[in-house]
């Protein structure tokens, strides 16, 4: 280090430590934390069970129910094979999304409920969870961020 610049490393000591200087002055925090409201908090998006009844009646004119529990004040999307857009569920009860869907006789069957997929997503986060054939339920687990 150059001679030089000592005395102002020394003057700096000084004023750092001098008592009579920090006498008056208040502590403040050289940084405070950002708040974040919980709808705003990233957070891991679960789907906890998907299932479809029933499960066992793919005939035209057959009711199937959707049901997804996981986390609650989402979006939740069913996407059944051959439709054009997937099908947005209501939530019927925090944490727990419906969607009807009745089998049409122009339904191709082999093709039309094999890997039925549900997505569920808050914010950035989103989880998705598939059933496939003689499946009732699945229970996937957590999501991931996409």
């Amino acid at each position: 280090m150059s001679k030089r610049f000592i005395p102002f490393l020394i003057a700096a000591a000084v004023v750092v430590q001098s008592p009579s200087l920090m006498a008056g002055a208040q502590a403040e925090p050289v940084f405070t934390l950002a708040q974040v409201s919980a709808e705003r908090r990233p957070e891991v998006v679960n789907i906890d069970r998907f299932q479809v009844s029933p499960n066992d009646k793919f005939e035209p004119g057959t009711k199937l129910v959707f049901r997804v529990e996981g986390t609650a004040n989402a979006k939740a999307f069913l996407t059944i094979p051959g439709s054009t857009d997937p099908l947005p569920m209501e939530e019927v009860k925090p944490g727990i999304y419906e969607r009807a869907y009745t089998v049409r006789a122009d339904d191709d069957l082999t093709k039309r409920f094999v890997n039925v997929r549900a997505d569920l997503k808050r914010g950035q986060n989103v989880t998705t969870a598939t059933l496939k054939p003689g499946e009732k339920a699945v229970t996937p687990g957590q999501g991931v961020i996409k």
